[in-house]
């Protein structure tokens, strides 16, 4: 069973900077899931405090007539919720995970959805008149009736969008892919509706489409930005960034204290570029997960389930992958230096450029992983299994290997192989 708390915390403890410290509000995630009712009437109460559900898991939760307007909810999963007549104006939801969520006649004016993935999602009638949707994906999104009025859509993805009826007046699609394959009957164009192609429309262009045209005074196309704002790094004084320590402390406390998350279900996440040094990650289980770019050093994974996750070029210095499950890992060029990977299975994992100096690898499963080039000088390979891995250029000064370590042929190392690799044999 996934643990949403778990998740949470997890995620927001990997975007705050520790300047603020803010951490995971429970009392207000608590309360969200508990419905509308319950929610407005503590909004309307202290109408002034900052709502931020970033990264929250609202999965499948009811929340029809909700107030979130101008609510922080970066990257939070929405999927198959059910938002009738929300109030979502000038609300981030940028990169939120919305598929499937039920959203009719909602008001999300001037709101910020970049990078939001709305596939199949229905929001027919729903207000969106200014709202950034640069790059979101809205293939199969049913939009009928929706006013789209001055919204950007650049780069959007609108395969099998169904937009009939739609005011696109004044909607800015440059870039945006498979307009043409979306349903557009009786949209609403203007000479102030850009295309794909970065052009104006015309009255033909709108007719062969089945859509209405109007002709307006002209306006300059909206313009709204593409990039997705990352989370702000806390900075020492000397201009370096800082580890989030009080976070990664509050993590481990959180996870001492509620037993109930001895193995918590994190899911498919992505939790790239953070930095969370340090932190007890063990036996969670966070398959096809992405951690590109992150600094996990000295944390510990053991008995994780990381298996097909992404760690390329992530700092793990001295990480503890301790009986995790890594099949079909991808660690290439990760800094991981006297990371212990003992009786890991490292199945199929892809370990291009790795450096792994000083690791211990003691009877951990490589088989059929590819070592191009990977850094192993003085590892501990005693009882690994290299069976049909890739040793190329690899290097393999002053690593230990011993009778229990099998070759790449699939027989055990000897003396003769080490040496001519330049490893130390060691006599078991």
């Amino acid at each position: 069973m996934k643990h949403p708390l778990a998740t949470a915390a997890l995620l927001l403890l990997a975007s705050v900077p520790l300047s603020q410290s803010y951490g995971f509000d429970t009392e207000h995630y608590s309360l969200i899931r508990e419905g509308s009712e319950s929610w407005n009437a503590m909004q309307q109460s202290s109408a002034t405090e900052q709502i931020d559900l970033t990264q929250a898991d609202l999965k499948s939760v009811d929340l029809s007539g909700i107030d979130l307007r101008n609510a922080l909810l970066q990257r939070a999963s929405l999927k198959d919720a059910i938002l009738n007549g929300a109030m979502l104006s000038h609300a981030n939801l940028s990169r939120a995970r919305m598929e499937g969520v039920t959203m009719k006649e909602a008001d999300l004016g001037k709101a910020t959805l970049t990078g939001a993935d709305l596939q199949g999602a229905f929001m027919n009638c729903s207000v969106f008149a200014s709202a950034n949707l640069n790059l979101t994906d809205l293939r199969w999104s049913s939009l009928r009736e929706a006013d789209l009025r001055g919204a950007s859509l650049e780069k959007a993805r609108l395969f099998g969008a169904d937009l009939r009826e739609a005011d696109l007046r004044g909607a800015n699609m440059t870039g945006a892919t498979m307009l043409g394959q979306a349903k557009l009957a009786g949209a609403r164009f203007s000479n102030n509706t850009i295309l794909p192609d970065g052009s104006r429309a015309t009255r033909h262009q709108a007719s062969s489409n089945e859509a209405r045209y109007y002709n307006e005074a002209e306006t300059a196309a909206p313009s709204m930005p593409h990039e997705i704002a990352e989370p702000p790094v806390a900075t020492t004084v000397a201009g370096k960034s800082t580890v989030l320590t009080e976070n990664v402390q509050n993590w481990n406390k959180m996870r001492a204290e509620r037993p109930e998350l001895a193995a918590p279900q994190l899911g498919k996440e992505d939790l790239s570029k953070t930095a969370m040094p340090g932190a007890n990650m063990t036996d969670v289980s966070m398959q096809e997960s992405t951690m590109d770019g992150a600094t996990f050093d000295k944390a510990d994974f053991s008995g994780a389930n990381l298996e097909a996750t992404s760690w390329k070029r992530a700092d793990l210095k001295a990480a503890v992958f301790r009986n995790a499950n890594l099949r079909g890992a991808n660690f290439e060029r990760a800094y991981m230096r006297s990371a212990d990977l003992s009786g890991a299975d490292l199945t199929g994992a892809h370990m291009h450029g790795t450096r792994l100096q000083e690791g211990n690898l003691r009877n951990c499963n490589l088989k059929n992983a590819n070592l191009y080039n990977t850094n192993l000088e003085m590892a501990d390979l005693r009882g690994a299994n290299l069976e049909g891995a890739q040793l190329l250029y690899t290097e393999l000064r002053r690593s230990r290997i011993s009778a229990t370590t099998i070759t790449p042929k699939g027989t055990p190392a000897n003396r003769r192989w080490a040496v001519m690799r330049g490893a130390e044999f060691v006599e078991e």
